[in-house]
């Protein structure tokens, strides 16, 4: 009887491997890819949150860098309203030291004029005293211009030498003034030529200014635009990880599904068991039978049987801890994987 119980304990105990080895095993891959997933979802927000950081400084570096262009900007424009201010009047300066020369050549060729006019009318004076007159009174006459002719000959000499130093002395001035002018545009063209390349180099640097300005607009909105991109990966990352979450919680509820109707067929397997006393008393009858001959036979066969029996005593005494109600199925430790 015992040696007819044996085959059936050892069938029920491969058929409960059967449902368990599957199990554990689905179990142990379940909990395998929740430590994969969870490694991986720390790792996206480690990256995540790298590349917000760097995004970050790249923005703050390029805003500096922008505001020290536009200073820069601001100064050279500064620069060159001071120039042109200074331009403006050094030529207001000699504008109207050009305009008060002028004046004074004017009053001096205007005294001139009037020297040349008394000058003109002493000369006619003085002929009109040379002409003859008829008779005594053209002697008398002759007589009183020789007399007026000899006083005026040393004034007209003297007229005539302060009329020839007043020619001479704005003659000179003249020279002085005409020099001068001449010295005023010199300079002035001077300055409006080294004026003229200062803009030009300003101008220049402004204009590479703007083009480095440009350029970093430009790299900005090429970084706003990558930018974008790498959110846009990162919002997809994060949906996957999300559908990953939905999956992994789908096959835990299936898993814990499954584990249910599991322990459901072992209930009622073990109210199976427990409907059937008669069967177990049979059981534990062929034990004892099988005890007593063990203790009756001697040397190797006794021993040899002796241990068949007991394995049969093993296998058939009760059933296996695994398939009582109170089995629970383990818990997987939490273990860390890399990424």
């Amino acid at each position: 009887m015992g040696g007819a119980k044996r085959p059936e304990s050892i069938s029920e105990v491969a058929k409960w491997k059967v449902f368990y080895a599957p199990l554990v095993k689905l179990l142990k891959n379940q909990q395998e890819q929740i430590e994969t997933l969870l490694s991986q979802r720390k790792s996206l927000e480690e990256w995540i949150k790298k590349h917000q950081e760097a995004r970050t400084a790249n923005h703050r570096l390029y805003e500096t860098h922008i505001s020290e262009l536009m200073s820069r900007l601001e100064e050279k424009e500064m620069e060159l309203l001071m120039e042109a201010a200074k331009t403006e009047l050094m030529v207001g300066l000699k504008h109207r030291e050009a305009v008060v020369r002028k004046l004074k050549l004017e009053e001096t060729e205007d005294e001139l004029a009037d020297f040349r006019a008394l000058f003109d009318l002493l000369t006619a004076s003085s002929k009109e005293t040379d002409e003859p007159d008829q008779g005594t009174e053209s002697r008398r006459r002759t007589r009183s211009s020789t007399s007026k002719i000899a006083a005026a000959d040393p004034e007209s000499e003297r007229l005539k030498l302060k009329y020839e130093k007043l020619v001479s002395d704005k003659n000179v001035v003249i020279a002085m003034l005409s020099k001068e002018k001449t010295f005023i545009w010199n300079q002035f063209n001077m300055l409006e030529s080294k004026l003229t390349e200062k803009l030009k180099v300003k101008q220049a640097e402004v204009d590479q200014a703007n083009d480095k300005l440009v350029q970093v607009v430009t790299t900005a909105e090429q970084l706003q635009s990558s930018n974008g991109e790498k959110d846009g990966t990162i919002a997809e990352l994060r949906e996957q990880l999300q559908s990953s979450n939905t999956e992994k919680d789908e096959a835990i509820e299936k898993l814990e599904a499954r584990v249910h109707e599991l322990s459901q067929e072992l209930e009622g397997l073990k109210k199976s068991q427990v409907a059937t006393p008669a069967l177990r008393s049979c059981k534990g009858m062929a034990v004892k039978t099988v005890k007593k001959e063990s203790n009756a036979e001697n040397g190797s066969r006794s021993s040899k049987r002796k241990g068949d029996d007991d394995d049969a005593v093993i296998i058939v005494e009760s059933p296996p801890n695994l398939f009582t109600s109170s089995f629970r199925v383990p818990k997987l430790k939490n273990s860390s994987t890399p990424a």
